[in-house]
């Protein structure tokens, strides 16, 4: 039986302008008033987790940037995954040569090198603050413990970029395109799938306990975790069929979910 209910956010949860619907709202509440766990699986960070479980008004274990992070209810860090200092300062190399804004992530925060006109529709996209710390080069290693990141830019550019990337550092780095202008970089083997399995160990639940919902390539290793997977409409053909089901809304995954376990 599915005891643990995982949404990802943006283009599932959340909507281009960081909206949720309240009928999603109303049914994550409904969910974790019949006693379903809920967790927050993304690729932003966890202090937007925690901003995005107020407005819901639950709380729930947390999965953040892709899997980099792991937390619990309580907010309890379980495990992290960080860029050796080399390899972050490898992937800045690569991405100046490209036409691309490039933000780092660390636990909680994010940095760019320069805010400017530019970089201003990528940064608007953050619910938590991004600070400026000059050459990004310099700046990892130190304070920033990098985990995560991300260049932002037109399609084709990211295109070079994913293939410069792969091509130089596959065996330490893995690549997504989550959105057509968003690309996330990541320590090889650290994925949403593999966060959630080690939540999963740590309260004690089946992976067939769990159902997720989701909408992008970085959702698909969760989407192989378990048999109660749920794609969104509006993601890529390649992603829903990943996934065992597609729905409209997170609403309608949740609702799927709690009459299934009503029915047996």
């Amino acid at each position: 039986m599915i005891k643990c209910i995982v949404t990802d956010l943006d283009g599932t949860l959340l909507n281009e302008r960081i909206e949720i619907q309240p009928s999603d709202i109303t049914a994550l509440l409904s969910a974790a008033q019949a006693g379903f766990e809920l967790c927050f699986a993304t690729g932003r960070a966890y202090g937007e987790i925690q901003q995005i479980m107020q407005k819901v008004g639950v709380s729930g274990y947390a999965v953040s940037q892709n899997g980099a992070w792991t937390y619990t209810k309580d907010g309890a860090l379980l495990h992290a995954a960080t860029f050796a200092a080399e390899t972050a300062q490898q992937i800045i190399d690569i991405l100046s040569s490209y036409d691309v804004v490039t933000l780092l992530c660390d636990a909680d925060r994010y940095y760019i090198a320069e805010k400017t006109d530019r970089s201003r529709e990528y940064v608007e996209r953050l619910i938590i603050p991004c600070e400026q710390v000059g050459p990004l080069r310099e700046a990892v290693g130190g304070r920033i413990q990098t985990s995560k990141i991300n260049a932002f830019g037109k399609p084709e550019r990211l295109k070079e970029a994913t293939d410069a990337i792969a091509h130089a550092l596959s065996d330490v780095v893995d690549t997504y395109i989550v959105n057509e202008d968003c690309l996330d970089i990541m320590p090889t083997g650290v994925t949403k799938g593999k966060g959630l399995s080690q939540l999963l160990d740590h309260i004690g639940m089946q992976v067939d306990e769990m159902a997720c919902i989701g909408d992008s390539y970085n959702d698909v290793p969760m989407f192989a975790l378990t048999p109660h997977s749920f794609a969104m409409a509006n993601g890529p053909e390649d992603v829903r069929k990943k996934a065992a089901h597609t729905v409209a809304s997170v609403a309608e995954a949740v609702e799927r979910i709690v009459d299934q376990c009503r029915a047996r």
